[in-house]
């Protein structure tokens, strides 16, 4: 999956939204994405789940700890301390930075390396029945509709066969790893509207926060750096004498 669908998939307010998310908290969503095939371009639909939370085990669902991950980069690999399952690991790459320009590190990926697809490609030949004259088929997965070399029939692998040889593969969690700072965090959690509009109404606001709140696309949240009694008074008198304002905010 190449960096721009993945941007796609997992936009900044997923991104922004999982970052402000309670740990455990788990999100869905369904995602229409524009896929360039040889045949032209695709529509299809992905469905997304986002947390936010330390990795955890495949096996026994153990947290790691965070803060020693760096420690485990040059093996490639983080074994569980309960049970010893292990998961993968690498430095972020700039295709994990296309995502979020935050990533340091990837866990849990599922993406096999040139080695294991090779090996995967290596496929056990296994022995079944011409349906057509009994004849024996070099069946290897490669498709579900394999030709007798005897008769010529046409035979359709069986569902239970199909699924030994082609599994549907398992939806698995990986984790994005990310360092961010106080302005790349608020720069992150001010994407959400309603955020900014929470925010607007603390006693926390900067000079700063106030001058970009007031220039918010949205009136609400403009309207609640009005309703704020901690926002000076000399620009709550610049607001309410500013004719170009919207009537809920004046």
């Amino acid at each position: 999956m190449d960096a721009r669908l993945w941007t796609a998939v997992l936009n900044r307010y997923f991104l922004a939204e999982a970052y402000g998310l309670q740990q455990g908290v788990v999100r869905k969503a369904d995602k229409d994405v524009h896929i360039a095939t040889p045949a032209g371009v695709e529509r299809d639909r992905i469905a997304v789940a986002y947390t936010r939370g330390a990795p955890r085990c495949r096996g026994c669902e153990a947290r790691f700890d965070v803060s020693g991950l760096a420690a485990q980069l040059d093996h490639g690999q983080l074994p569980c301390p309960k049970c010893g399952q292990c998961l993968g690991l690498r430095a972020a790459d700039a295709l994990s930075r296309a995502v979020d320009r935050n990533a340091v590190m990837v866990v849990g990926e599922s993406a096999l390396s040139s080695d294991e697809q090779a090996l995967q490609a290596r496929r056990t030949p296994v022995l079944f029945q011409c349906m057509g004259c009994g004849g024996p088929l070099n069946v290897d997965g490669a498709t579900r509709a394999v030709t007798c070399e005897h008769c010529g029939a046409s035979n359709y692998l069986p569902d239970g066969l199909w699924q030994q040889l082609a599994p549907v593969p398992k939806e698995q969690w990986f984790f994005l790893i990310c360092d961010y700072d106080a302005a790349a965090a608020k720069q992150a959690l001010w994407l959400i509207d309603d955020t900014r509009r929470s925010y607007a109404l603390t006693e926390k606001l900067t000079e700063e926060d106030v001058v970009l709140l007031l220039r918010d696309h949205r009136a609400d949240v403009r309207a609640a750096v009005a309703r704020n009694p901690h926002v000076p008074v000399e620009v709550l008198r610049r607001l309410a004498q500013d004719d170009n304002r919207d009537p809920e905010v004046r």
